[in-house]
């Protein structure tokens, strides 16, 4: 009897360390280990003084300048016309292109209409710039 109960206890023993080592495979598997860690460029952040006369807010000027989060940093304040190539959401097709399709020529009397005064209406400005009380509805 003793016999059989060992040898169950060590059935289950070795069943369990069967179970252990396909959990620990895959999770080795799928594991996926991130060594690189930095500030998240897209979120806004504040950019505070450090104290005074503290040792350790002091900048190093011989440090080492990190350029790839400096460029990810600057590709994320730019504006989405000029991250993408076309819009990526319906909002913003409403003024993704900005540019007129044609030049505005101001000497050209067929687009470009000038405000003109006439004789009443220099009149009607002159008098509503001088008398500002007889504007209609300020009676």
């Amino acid at each position: 009897m003793a016999q059989k109960d060992a040898k169950n206890e060590m059935e289950n023993l070795i069943a369990e360390n069967q179970l252990l080592t396909e959990a620990i495979k895959m999770e080795e598997k799928h594991i996926k280990l991130v060594e690189n860690y930095g500030i998240n460029p897209f979120r806004k952040r504040e950019a505070l003084a450090g104290k005074p006369n503290s040792p350790y807010d002091v900048v190093d000027p011989n440090a080492p300048i990190d350029t790839e989060f400096i460029n990810t940093v600057n590709k994320a304040k730019r504006s989405p016309t000029e991250k993408f190539e076309c819009p990526q959401t319906a909002a913003q097709e409403y003024g993704w292109f900005s540019r007129p399709l044609l030049v505005q020529d101001r000497a050209d009397r067929r687009y470009h209409h000038q405000h003109k005064y006439q004789d009443i209406t220099l009149f009607n400005e002159f008098l509503i710039r001088s008398c500002p009380t007889m504007i209609k509805g300020d009676n």
